[in-house]
């Protein structure tokens, strides 16, 4: 960080490197032994244990450097720049090339700026401001998405009056997108441009109808275009072992939001309830299409991107109590109910039902500042809002899972330190959310360690 005058200048960069194994029984070589792996209760490919990670996996790279700039002004108030490049590299290694060539190269470079200006004009608070990005990706091996050069611009601006009692906000923003395609197919060079636009507004705000009662209200639209890869997939998905195909006439997708929140905070407890309802139109999903298909890769499930409208209804609880001095408990729980507008069926991939509970111990001691020990368990409902036959495989059981933890700040150093195990009772189960429950059960019991150092 570096200051002068009234500005100051930051730099910051990560870097993020992974090598991913892929579950070996989820890359099956033909069909017959497709279906026996889908209706089987246990993997069919079972190695012995290693540190080796083998094919299929996937290394990934992600590097990131931002410069920021910041202007204390009388006039202007609060002006900020910022510029962002980053570098994303996959590369994935199947079974049929094996670990030496990647069958698929991935290399997405994407630079970003970003300027915006925050100011008090009487009363009210404006931030405004603008951003443009420039994206490029290139591939090399089998094609999965087309290369291809994206530019995005956007302008937004927000309007805040705040007072002891209660807070007004509305906000508007326009962003426009221009994207083309590159693909050779047998030496002819096919491009595809896409252009999408669109507004997004919000208004929204909070008041207080008790000393320990606030309500928070708030309705928006938005709208979405379609990604890359929900236009142009054609084939193999290797992380999700599936066959993901693209649709070209995909049209932007648009949201209109309700979102309400009740808070209740009195001594020793706190609670706060959030429900919400969305409406999409032209709702964009990927979906099993209930057939699987014999590739040079193997035999995989196939799924298709399609597009509906849809509604999405739900709420989020939390409950926190403190029990004594160093000792709070915490509940926490999800409702979401999910509905095909158009044919009034269930859509795919919605996660059940679940709630969460959690003790909590905070001390000082063991040479850890702000230390902290925890037991929870989270239930996961069984996923009952879903269409029969349109899946490869019934949907999972209910499950429990119990967890701990233990963190905190090393002494007077920056260092964080947390040790922690995870399903602790080694319960088999198998996530709906997760496709590789097509195949195996999800991660029995597992301890980790995370040390965090900031500079």
């Amino acid at each position: 960080l570096l200051k002068k005058g009234n500005s100051d200048f930051s730099f910051t960069s990560s870097a993020f490197i992974q090598r991913l194994g892929i579950l070996a029984a989820s890359h099956i070589g033909n069909l017959t032994d497709l279906n026996r792996a889908l209706s089987s209760d246990t993997p069919l490919i079972n190695l012995p244990f290693s540190y080796n990670i083998l094919a299929p996996s996937q290394r990934i790279q992600h590097y990131t450097g931002k410069i920021k700039w910041e202007n204390k002004s009388d006039k202007l108030g609060l002006v900020s720049s910022t510029y962002t490049i980053q570098n994303n590299h996959r590369q994935e290694f199947d079974n049929h090339n094996g670990d030496l060539n990647a069958a698929l190269d991935l290399n997405l470079w994407t630079q970003q700026l970003h300027l915006s200006v925050d100011n008090h004009l009487e009363d009210i608070r404006w931030q405004y401001g603008a951003m443009g990005e420039w994206q490029q990706n290139t591939f090399k091996g089998r094609y999965f998405i087309p290369n291809y050069l994206r530019y995005k611009a956007g302008l937004f601006a927000i309007a805040t009056l705040e007072r002891d009692a209660y807070l007004v906000e509305a906000g508007l923003r326009y962003d426009v997108q221009h994207t083309t395609s590159y693909h050779y197919e047998k030496d002819i060079l096919n491009t595809n441009q896409f252009e999408f636009s669109g507004l997004s507004a919000n208004v929204s705000g909070w008041t207080r109808i008790h000393q320990d009662v606030r309500i928070h209200l708030s309705a928006a639209t938005r709208f979405r275009s379609p990604d890359i890869n929900e236009l142009f997939s054609n084939g193999l998905h290797h992380g999700s072992a599936s066959l993901e195909f693209g649709n070209l006439q995909l049209k932007q997708e648009r949201a209109y939001s309700l979102n309400a929140a009740l808070n209740y905070n009195h001594n020793k407890l706190r609670f706060q309830v959030e429900p919400y309802l969305h409406y999409f139109s032209n709702y964009i999903y990927l979906k099993p299409t209930g057939e699987t298909q014999l590739s040079i890769r193997g035999a995989f499930p196939v799924f298709n991107y399609v597009q509906t409208d849809a509604s999405y209804a739900g709420t989020d609880i939390t409950i926190k109590y403190q029990l004594a001095t160093h000792w709070t408990t915490e509940l926490d729980g999800a409702l979401l109910l999910v509905k095909n507008q158009r044919n009034q069926t269930f859509i795919y991939g919605i996660p059940a039902q679940r709630t969460t509970g959690k003790l909590k111990y905070s001390f000082d001691g063991l040479s850890l500042k702000n230390a902290y020990w925890t037991v929870s368990s989270s239930y996961n409902a069984k996923q009952n809002r879903i269409e029969t036959n349109e899946d490869f495989a019934d949907s999972p059981a209910a499950y429990t899972l119990l967890n701990t933890e233990l963190g905190g700040q090393y002494q007077d150093t920056r260092l964080h330190v947390s040790l922690g195990v995870n399903n602790i009772l080694n319960t088999s189960y198998r996530d709906y959310m997760n496709r590789y429950r097509y195949y195996a059960d999800d991660v029995g019991i597992s301890i980790f360690l995370i040390l965090n150092y900031t500079f």
